[in-house]
C-alpha cells in the first residue's frame, strides 16, 4: 500500500539534508585583496550565499572589494591586521559585525542598502558621495547600527 506520509517525510527529509549541507562558514583567504565574487578567494572555494557565515579575518592589511549583491547569514570583518571591506555595489543581506581592526568603506554616489543589523566596533567609511540605507528584516524601515566603544 502506497503512503503519501511516507514520501512526503522523504521530500522533507532530503530538502532540510541540502539546506543545512549548503551553510557553511566561508573564510576570505586572499590576503593580497581581491573580489569578494570570485570562488577562489575563498575556502573552500566557494562564494558566501545565504544561510552562510562569512569572515574576512586573516592577517594583514587588505581589501576585499564587495563588487556586487551578497546574501549570507552573518558577515564578520577583523582580525590582525586591517581587512577592508570596499563596498562597491549591490545590496547585502545578513547580520554584519565590523571587529575593531575592520573597516567597511561604502564608496561612490550609488545608494546602498543592507538587510540586516550592522554591529560596530571598528570604522565605517561613507566615500564619494555615497549612502547607505539599513533595512531590518526586509521592510522599508530604518534598521539599526550598534555602535561599540571605538566604533
Amino acid at each position: 500500500m502506497w503512503r503519501w506520509g511516507g514520501v512526503w517525510g522523504v521530500i522533507i527529509f532530503l530538502l532540510s539534508i541540502s539546506i543545512s549541507a549548503h551553510a557553511a562558514t566561508i573564510v576570505w583567504t586572499n590576503t593580497a585583496g581581491g573580489n569578494w565574487s570570485i570562488a577562489a578567494n575563498w575556502s573552500p572555494n566557494i562564494v558566501p550565499a545565504s544561510g552562510d557565515s562569512a569572515l574576512i579575518t586573516n592577517s594583514g592589511s587588505y581589501e576585499v572589494a564587495l563588487d556586487s549583491g551578497a546574501s549570507f547569514s552573518n558577515l564578520f570583518i577583523g582580525g590582525f591586521g586591517n581587512p577592508t571591506l570596499k563596498w562597491l555595489g549591490g545590496d547585502m543581506i545578513g547580520a554584519m559585525v565590523i571587529g575593531s581592526s575592520g573597516v567597511m568603506n561604502v564608496v561612490g554616489p550609488v545608494a546602498r542598502d543592507l538587510y540586516g543589523p550592522l554591529t560596530n566596533m571598528g570604522r565605517v567609511n561613507i566615500l564619494g558621495n555615497g549612502t547607505m540605507y539599513l533595512q531590518y528584516n526586509g521592510a522599508d524601515e530604518l534598521g539599526h547600527i550598534v555602535n561599540q566603544s571605538g566604533g
